[in-house]
């Protein structure tokens, strides 16, 4: 019986050691930086087709939109930790 119980113990701490280390994945900065950059340039183009208007104008619009997003998102961020805080 003890055997079985060390068998069972190092099987599942070998199956689990190997499923956490499958699960780690290097991130690559790069790679994503240029991956958004096509999204973006894929959104803008998109935007200038849709309205009508020039590349440059969509472009300063989507980052107009983004820029707005990010401050709100900044305000609502310090408002839940203010919140938080008063716990």
């Amino acid at each position: 019986m003890k055997k079985i119980n060390a068998m069972m113990l190092l099987g599942t701490l070998f199956v689990g050691s190997v499923a956490f280390a499958e699960s780690e994945k290097p991130f690559d900065y790069e790679k994503n930086l240029q991956e958004r950059q096509a999204i973006d340039q894929k959104n803008i183009e998109a935007y200038s087709c849709k309205n009508g208007v020039s590349i440059q104008e969509a472009s300063q619009k989507y980052y107009e939109k983004l820029h707005n997003e990010f401050k709100n998102n900044d305000a609502l961020r310090n408002e839940m930790m203010k919140d938080n805080s008063k716990d």
